[in-house]
């Protein structure tokens, strides 16, 4: 395991222990598994039995064979088994036969709030625990009292990476990711995020930026005019094509944006020294600004993912389930640090 991977299953296997023991329930489905590092700390540090389940085939074989060396090398068997499949209501009941926690480790958009309907929906499963991750790829569901709001959003975000629409997450089926408490769906029906406010929830600044804060800005300039330069001479490009963080150059912009159209496979007719003047012409002046702008907009990612959270929370708590959030990670090894945890009284 990483350093990253040996804080998070370490602490919150620890965490499910003392759940365990404070429910009487020994048994836990570790949804999202992938090769299993908190589900091996669950049996041979827990003394639990646990199903692990997994969509992807790659994973659930590389835990398997992880689980055998640790066996062996302990000594530990325990009761342990690996399901490659995607999680319903209907399929997980094969095993919470008995009472079980439901528990998952960076569960991916809306495999988060599934695990949470899922823990309502079946008497077994006594509790649920959960750190979930990548809000920017749950779906969001909007109500027709947000229609404008959403309508005026939507122009101004246009298209992204291969064409489709930013905001595909958005959706009119209630059933969605977010919002899940009925608080938010009746109380505030015009009030939507969008995918981009939901990725910027998991964009907070990171102990890196503090370090060199000058290379911080540096990239978020560049990137900003490389995409002006798109939309003013290769607009098809600016719609269909997102560059992200796959350029490492940022000496200079001419070098930046050379690399960027290599990426792309974008045939450019510019030299360095012409793409290094546009950026000198039309951005070298807006610099301060655009810190200014990262600041501000870094500042408010902590709002949002914890506006997520708790909407997850007053769900539960709508449905009568004893409820709590804590922060469980060092932000700085684990930025999504947040686990909320609720158990059937």
């Amino acid at each position: 395991m990483s350093p990253k991977k040996i804080h998070e299953a370490t602490r919150l296997s620890a965490y499910i222990k003392s759940k365990s023991d404070l429910y009487n329930v020994h048994k836990s489905i570790d949804i999202g598994s992938g090769q299993g590092y908190l589900s091996h700390l669950l049996v041979t540090r827990g003394d639990m039995k646990v199903v692990a389940i997994e969509a992807k085939e790659h994973n659930c074989h590389e835990s398997e064979k992880r689980g055998k060396i640790i066996s062996e090398k302990l000594g530990h068997e325990g009761e342990f088994e690996t399901i490659p499949m995607i999680v319903t209501k209907d399929n997980i009941a094969v095993f919470t036969r008995e009472p079980t926690f439901l528990v998952g480790l960076h569960t991916c958009g809306d495999l988060s709030p599934i695990c949470l309907k899922l823990f309502l929906a079946d008497e077994n499963i006594k509790g649920v625990i959960n750190v979930g991750c990548c809000y920017h790829h749950l779906t969001e569901y909007v109500a027709p009292e947000a229609k404008d709001q959403v309508d005026e959003y939507l122009i101004r975000v246009r298209e992204s990476f291969q064409g489709r629409s930013i905001d595909e997450t958005l959706t009119e089926n209630k059933d969605s990711g977010f919002p899940l408490s009925e608080y938010i769906k009746k109380k505030h029906p015009w009030f939507f995020l969008g995918r981009l406010p939901r990725t910027l929830s998991i964009s907070e600044p990171q102990p890196s930026h503090v370090i060199d804060p000058s290379l911080t800005f540096r990239k978020f300039q560049y990137r900003a005019a490389f995409q002006a330069l798109l939309q003013e001479y290769f607009p098809h490009y600016a719609l269909t094509f997102a560059i992200g963080n796959r350029i490492k150059r940022f000496d200079c912009f001419g070098n930046y944006a050379e690399d960027a159209m290599k990426k792309m496979n974008l045939k450019s007719t510019f030299t360095k020294d012409e793409l290094e003047g546009f950026y000198q012409e039309r951005f070298k002046g807006l610099e301060k600004m655009s810190a200014i702008f990262w600041v501000m907009r870094s500042s408010l990612s902590g709002c949002i993912e914890n506006l997520i959270i708790l909407d997850r929370a007053l769900f539960l708590a709508e449905q009568g389930a004893i409820t709590e959030i804590m922060t469980i990670f060092d932000k700085h090894q684990s930025p999504r640090n947040i686990v909320i945890s609720a158990f059937k009284p």
